[in-house]
């Protein structure tokens, strides 16, 4: 196997470790967007902390296989680490929009269309077609915002009878 692949597949796993451990974090059903967001902000702060400082901490496994194969350019995986972990620090105002708080607004019809904007921006390499997705994604959170107040309304006429 090519040394190259092999070193990207060490550092690969040790990054998709990470972000498992931050999955089972965020199945617990009691957090909010804000709390999850934090989570996963302070589970990639400790990514680039690890590989982004002035001194990249590679573990063990890594290197050991770079003393074993001295050529090996680690520039790409960092390259790959800095894109992972490097986000725009509005995302959490944008996040904002699934809070409670935000979803109760029914004053508005284009409530959250900003930011549901600004967000598929922001990931618009997950999504195939962005411009089709943002319309898509923007009408799937106006459904789920007003079913979410009908909810909450049902809730609260239960909890008074």
């Amino acid at each position: 196997m090519d040394p190259h692949v092999r070193a990207a597949l060490i550092v690969f796993d040790e990054v998709v470790h990470e972000l498992a451990e931050l999955n089972k974090l965020l199945q617990r059903s009691n957090l909010t967007p804000i709390v999850a967001f934090q989570f996963g902000k302070a589970r990639i702060s400790k990514l680039c902390l690890l590989y982004l400082g002035e001194m990249a901490h590679w573990s063990n496994e890594v290197c050991e296989f770079m003393d074993s194969n001295s050529d090996i350019d680690m520039a790409p995986l960092l390259r790959f680490v800095e894109c992972l972990c490097l986000r725009p620090d509005n995302e959490l105002t944008d996040w904002n929009i699934f809070e409670t708080a935000a979803l109760s607004n029914v004053t508005s019809f284009n409530f959250g269309e900003t930011q549901i904007a600004s967000l598929v921006g922001m990931h618009q390499h997950f999504l195939e077609v962005s411009e089709e997705a943002c319309r898509t994604i923007t009408v799937q959170y106006r459904d789920f915002r007003f079913f979410w107040c009908l909810q909450i309304q049902d809730w609260i006429n239960a909890d008074i009878q």
